[in-house]
């Protein structure tokens, strides 16, 4: 017997295909657009592309083309944003890497993919830690000082810079972010937009500067403010021919080939002991090694 409405007519059947929709469960919290946008735009923006540039990738690879790399990678984190866009519409489920993983080859695997992305980012947290103080904080005050005439700060700059400070201040952040966090998901996500558009407009605003700043202005602005620090007249050209004098190509050739300086040891005016002893501490393989000398001006032997 059929089932009746209250009208007393039989409810029309269920669709057999279509768009189905289901009541929120409550676990799954709800963002904005525009809070989502800023949430996947924040792994790649270009601040960290800049920082990782000046800090990292031009003090490891003196040589290398900063832009040829950038043209490199970039085809390879679209691929990856691409197939993991693809996965999450075929697979629209919260759940993250595990429901990806674990639905495309097996729940075990992706059980070990979540326990190591989880791993890496508990140990991550001391390098980034280090990083709130090494290349921000202390930067920070730094620059500050110098420019407001706050001395003061300069000198905190290098005393949080010690073991003890860089530890305490880095744990600090962490408990900072995590008291964000505890202040629930709406508050956090208030201060997750305004830092994100206080560093994109900074970000935005120092690019101007920079593109219709000539190279002119900024020596001559380099050398006022370095005047005024007791830096002296020509700091800008004072610089660079410290710094070559201390062995830095300031103007490095660049060759797809070959973007590691060649090793180059100091010479020293005596030996003692026979036969001499010459070490050297090396941070990468090099393979074959060929290492040349000569004694007294006499001929070079090779190895």
């Amino acid at each position: 017997m059929s089932e009746m409405s209250a009208a007393g007519e039989a409810p029309p059947p269920a669709p057999s295909h279509g768009m189905f929709a289901r009541n929120a469960t409550g676990l799954v919290r709800g963002v904005t657009p525009r809070s989502s946008l800023i949430i996947n735009f924040i792994p790649g923006h270009p601040a960290q592309s800049l920082a990782a540039g000046f800090f990292f990738v031009f003090a490891l690879f003196p040589g290398g083309n900063y832009l040829v790399g950038l043209l490199l990678v970039i085809p390879m984190g679209l691929a990856m944003s691409y197939a993991f866009g693809l996965l999450t519409a075929m697979i629209p489920r919260s759940g993250g890497d595990y429901m990806l993983v674990s639905r495309v080859i097996h729940p075990l695997v992706g059980l070990i993919s979540s326990f190591c992305m989880t791993l890496a980012g508990l140990l991550s947290n001391a390098f980034f830690g280090i990083a709130f103080v090494t290349i921000g904080l202390a930067p920070g005050l730094q620059g500050i000082g110098l420019v407001g005439g706050w001395p003061t700060l300069v000198e905190w700059s290098a005393d949080i810079q010690t073991k003890n400070w860089t530890i305490a201040l880095g744990g600090l952040m962490m408990c900072l972010s995590a008291l964000i966090l505890a202040g629930g998901w709406g508050w956090t996500l208030r201060v997750q937009n305004i830092l994100f558009w206080l560093v994109t407009g900074t970000l935005a605003l120092s690019v101007l500067i920079a593109l219709f700043t000539s190279h002119s202005s900024f020596i001559s602005n380099f050398n006022d403010f370095a005047k005024s620090i007791g830096a002296g007249d020509n700091a800008y050209q004072n610089t660079i021919d410290t710094a070559q004098k201390a062995g830095v190509n300031t103007d490095p050739s660049f060759d797809l080939g070959n973007t590691i300086p060649d090793f180059v040891p100091q010479t020293f005016p005596t030996s003692y002991g026979s036969p001499q002893t010459v070490e050297v501490n090396a941070k990468r393989s090099l393979g074959d090694v060929t290492v040349n000398w000569s004694v007294n001006g006499g001929a070079t032997q090779t190895v």
